[in-house]
């Protein structure tokens, strides 16, 4: 396990030295500074320990960590099937030293770092962290009690698989997204957050979410984990990555999806711009909801999130960027004919989004107005 867990980090410091993020000094220093152990005991002394673990052994290694380690010692979560005050319910006896921390997903390439805390996280917990995601030379965005990121991906990843039971293959659907900007095709990038991870997610934010975690597309989803098509980490997806260099499309994923069709009530809409839309209004309006719910802080900080941690299309901003550029009241109007072709609970607008409309405010204020209502 040791010499996995140096290849794997030697990889990432040297990804990082070419993207020119570390200095060879940095990089030499890092790697020296490593040890390896096994034994909990040797944790005593840690200022910061992360658990990155699945559900089944979350509990038993956590009580594990608290048992060992100091009493100002920092416990950070690196996973995102819960939110963060579900995570330190319980007996946790660390409750101000427990936080989020979300990296983006490569985390070799994408910069973001979610610092995810809530109301018994303390000041001093959240500074320290984010000194941590700085000295990684990461852009720090703080959220409060769930990811930014993966609650927005929920909404869109429902409405990706949507598209595929109307008939587009992971290849169109992919293609599509990429010409409105994506960094990288939206089935690719459901494969490589994973599968299990958003199925997961939408059942803990069913709470607060309702229908815009948990439907149709996200059930066809939890279909998928059955047949054990997680994603890109075990090779198998919408997309078989045996060949990393040329993935190509998983029949039996395809299989899934005609078994579970889903039609339109009424008319479709599926032109190129109406398709890239339904995606891009889904996403934009979860991140109106976490604006408005305060999982973050401003306009700006939802930008910088969805740009540089999950490759939004760069040249409309972001989704408050968009929604300015676009004008919140033709989002809103686009939006009412997508709820009544696929589901008015799905597509309900969030309510700043709905006052934007009526009062033609926007998220920021330029010194010209932007005049772009084209996808």
């Amino acid at each position: 396990m040791p010499k996995v867990a140096v290849n794997e980090i030697s990889d990432y410091l040297e990804n990082g030295l070419q993207r020119k993020r570390y200095t060879k000094s940095e990089y030499d220093e890092f790697l020296t500074s490593l040890t390896f152990t096994t034994s909990y005991n040797e944790l005593h002394d840690a200022d910061l320990v992360f658990e990155a673990v699945g559900k089944n052994l979350y509990n038993a290694i956590s009580n594990q960590i608290e048992r060992n380690v100091s009493e100002n010692c920092i416990i950070a979560s690196t996973t995102c099937r819960f939110t963060l005050e579900k995570n330190i319910s319980g007996s946790s006896s660390k409750r101000r030293q427990t936080i989020g921390m979300h990296y983006s997903i490569p985390i070799e390439k994408t910069q973001i770092l979610e610092i995810i805390s809530c109301g018994a996280t303390s000041p001093e917990t959240i500074a320290i962290a984010s000194s941590f995601g700085l000295v990684q030379k990461k852009l720090i965005v703080p959220v409060k009690n769930f990811s930014f990121i993966i609650r927005c991906l929920l909404p869109l990843a429902s409405e990706v698989v949507r598209l595929m039971c109307e008939g587009f293959s992971p290849e169109e659907v992919d293609a599509l997204t990429k010409s409105a900007g994506f960094h990288v095709g939206c089935v690719k990038l459901i494969d490589g957050i994973g599968i299990a991870n958003l199925t997961c997610a939408a059942v803990n934010l069913a709470y607060d979410m309702g229908d815009r975690a948990m439907n149709e597309p996200i059930r066809i989803l939890e279909e998928m984990v059955k047949a054990k098509f997680y994603g890109k980490s075990v090779n198998l997806g919408f997309y078989d990555y045996s060949n990393p260099d040329s993935p190509q499309i998983n029949p039996d994923a395809i299989q899934i999806l005609k078994m579970l069709p889903i039609k339109p009530k009424k008319q479709k809409y599926t032109s190129p711009e109406d398709c890239q839309l339904r995606i891009i209004s889904r996403f934009v309006n979860e991140a109106c909801f976490c604006l408005e719910e305060g999982v973050i802080a401003s306009p700006a900080n939802g930008d910088i999130a969805s740009v540089f941690g999950l490759g939004f299309p760069p040249f409309k901003g972001g989704p408050f960027r968009f929604i300015d550029s676009y004008g919140a009241e033709n989002l809103l109007n686009a939006m009412k004919r997508f709820g009544k072709a696929y589901s008015k609970k799905e597509f309900k607008p969030a309510k700043i989004l709905q006052e934007y409309a009526k009062s033609g405010k926007k998220f920021y204020h330029p010194h010209q107005p932007l005049v772009n209502n084209k996808l």
